[in-house]
């Protein structure tokens, strides 16, 4: 590998790496690793995110770079504007799933028919009472880095051309800055569900409380960054 190739695999890395502490990325993906119940769970959320994001990037990015094609500024803010409008979504969502939560409905046999009743749980104290709650989306947090690809890809674009002297040479760069958005997003997501599992393993009881206030910060943030978006 020349030095050329060599340069061009390593600025990749470390920007996708940086591009991966955006404030919109970190905020996003927080709404679900943040109530993770394992740290490798909250890994395996920031590696599809980043995933998701990588190959978005490499196939709107190539086909631009192919084509020599340049998305609208029109495009590139509505896109960004989205990234918006899915954190306030991704945050009302799982702010309304943890409120009916406490809420649980159940079939009981009586005599010969099955009826449904509903079941109120104060989950602040210990119960004897179990349920099986759905697992973290992974297919979600793939889902979340594709949008942030998509509204990325236009200033790709315009980097991957500055840097880059072939088609070769900026797939190299994409993958590589892709590389760096999973290693970064990866122990993002973990940094941020760790706290809560420790305390949470201390008998704090913080997990919860904790979702519930980053969901809540994430739907101000989106409010806010769409709103710088919109207003330009």
């Amino acid at each position: 590998m020349t030095i050329e190739w060599l340069s061009v695999l390593l600025l990749g890395l470390a920007l996708g790496f940086k591009h991966a502490t955006e404030p919109d990325h970190v905020v996003a993906i927080s709404t679900i690793s943040s109530g993770t119940e394992k740290l490798s769970k909250a890994a395996r959320i920031g590696t599809m995110w980043g995933i998701g994001h990588t190959a978005t990037l490499l196939v709107l990015g190539m086909v631009l770079l192919a084509l020599k094609l340049e998305l609208s500024a029109g495009f590139m803010t509505a896109s960004e504007a989205l990234v918006g409008v899915m954190i306030i979504l991704l945050g009302t969502y799982n702010v309304v799933k943890f409120r009916s939560k406490k809420v649980h409905a159940h079939v009981h046999q009586h005599q010969d028919s099955r009826a449904p009743h509903l079941h109120f749980h104060d989950h602040s104290k210990q119960e004897t009472h179990s349920h099986s709650h759905q697992e973290p989306s992974y297919l979600k947090a793939g889902l979340i880095g594709v949008v942030h690809g998509i509204a990325g890809s236009g200033l790709m674009v315009i980097l991957v051309m500055d840097t880059t002297e072939t088609l070769m040479q900026a797939m190299t760069y994409i993958l590589a800055f892709g590389g760096g958005t999973v290693i970064g997003m990866t122990g993002f997501s973990m940094l941020i569900s760790a706290p809560f599992l420790f305390l949470n393993s201390r008998g704090f009881n913080l997990k919860k409380r904790g979702h519930l206030a980053i969901n809540f910060a994430s739907i101000f943030f989106g409010m806010f960054y769409t709103y710088q978006v919109i207003a330009g």
